[in-house]
């Protein structure tokens, strides 16, 4: 084919008869094989030749080409994660923002003694992880300000900040468990 036997074969060796193959080497992909390919044209006569009375150096290509292919590859990831730690960094703080922000409202409400409304702020504001919101969340249930009474739900929101070292919620959910409601 590449001496121009066969339609389709280059045409460069063509006029430069004999062609003699010095050397073959096996690679897993043909990406790697045109890697190497490149890699070894590259290369002066005078080191291809050496490759070629010495088939061995070619492993020595090879580890250079899969550390460099690792390090870009490393270098990719660190890249990747800071990108996605940035996001969930700037995700959260965007949810910790809205929490804020239902908390406050809540807080307006219940100054006022709008409680049920008071409520619902309480309850976005706890769902979106605001500590303070859901200790005021298990107290409205614990005691059914606005809301029924509902020890299990007090206790399972007790519990969300006492678990995040909120020191009145870790009391009241004592007093839940000393009165037995909700356990």
């Amino acid at each position: 084919e590449h001496q121009g036997q066969l339609a389709g074969g280059a045409k460069y060796t063509k006029g430069r008869m004999p062609v003699k193959i010095e050397a073959v080497w096996q690679s897993d992909n043909r990406s790697l094989a045109s890697k190497l390919e490149y890699r070894i044209k590259k290369l002066s006569k005078t080191d291809k030749e050496l490759l070629v009375s010495n088939p061995k150096i070619i492993e020595e290509l090879l580890e250079e080409q899969i550390q460099t292919q690792l390090y870009n590859l490393v270098k990719m990831l660190s890249k990747l994660y800071n990108f996605f730690k940035h996001f969930f960094i700037l995700n959260g703080e965007i949810k910790m923002a809205r929490a804020d922000k239902f908390y406050k409202e809540a807080i307006k409400y219940r100054d006022k003694g709008e409680h049920e409304l008071a409520f619902g702020m309480f309850l976005n504001a706890a769902n979106e992880g605001h500590l303070e919101a859901q200790f005021s969340l298990a107290y409205s249930y614990n005691i059914g300000r606005g809301t029924a009474i509902d020890y299990a739900k007090a206790y399972e929101w007790y519990k969300k900040a006492a678990m995040a070292g909120h020191l009145v919620a870790m009391n009241n959910l004592g007093l839940l468990y000393l009165n037995g409601n909700g356990t």
